[in-house]
């Protein structure tokens, strides 16, 4: 009986470790793209901003902005709110 107990937590244990954890959060994302893309301070922590409330977690435990009509408002807030246009 105790085998079985600890070979049902020893799995439930299992199974809990092998869902991948993200490796950084959006703002830590968005701060590394800024300073790759060489925004200002100001411009920075506004890019952060709109790019934590537009991405998502992607298949691959990535964070991103999805395409098409969603990206095109991420893209017009960036330009409008914050002066950057890529």
């Amino acid at each position: 009986m105790m085998k079985a107990v600890l070979a049902g937590v020893f799995l439930a244990l299992l199974a809990v470790s092998a869902v991948p954890a993200s490796a950084a959060t959006p703002e830590e994302v968005a701060a590394r793209l800024a300073r790759k893309r060489g925004y200002t301070a100001q411009q920075t922590t506004c890019y952060i901003g709109v790019f934590k409330s537009y991405a998502r977690l992607g298949r691959r435990n990535d964070w991103l902005v999805p395409g098409g009509k969603t990206g095109n408002v991420y893209r017009n807030e960036l330009s409008s709110r914050c002066g950057i246009s890529r």
